[in-house]
């Protein structure tokens, strides 16, 4: 996630260099809600452009539509948490992404202590299925 509005060099320069090196997934947060601005984070680069205010569901939502857009080697879920495993497309490395949503009424603790739970057996499940998955041997002479 990568905002506009930076001191040392804003999000539109930041992104142009990212874009140089590197096919990274990039969602841009920011206050600009002019139109040019608007199709000019597509045009350069990013994934999405989310415009400030919103709210959680809406970004979950880009995030989900971005990550949907990678190359996934693996999701899980359990009930409001879901965990994604993303494969860079430049290096092949695996990339973890969590979300999760509260909203139900328990107690703030209560909450994060489900969400943990779950995080840890959709950890535990993934990286289980993830050990099963054939490596690309690169010294191989087939």
């Amino acid at each position: 996630m990568l905002d506009v509005k930076m001191t040392v060099m804003d999000g539109w320069e930041m992104l142009v260099r990212l874009r140089r090196v590197s096919e990274t997934l990039v969602i841009m947060l920011t206050v600009y809600s002019a139109k040019q601005d608007i199709i000019k984070g597509p045009e350069i680069g990013a994934g999405e452009y989310l415009v400030k205010p919103f709210g959680i569901k809406e970004l979950v939502s880009h995030v989900t539509t971005v990550v949907r857009r990678a190359p996934m080697v693996l999701q899980l879920s359990s009930g409001h948490v879901s965990a994604f495993w993303v494969e860079s497309p430049s290096d092949s490395r695996l990339f973890l992404l969590i979300i999760a949503t509260i909203s139900d009424s328990r107690r703030y603790d209560e909450r994060w202590r489900s969400i943990w739970s779950r995080m840890q057996r959709l950890l535990y499940v993934g990286d289980e299925i993830l050990r099963l998955r054939p490596q690309n041997d690169k010294g191989s002479d087939d």
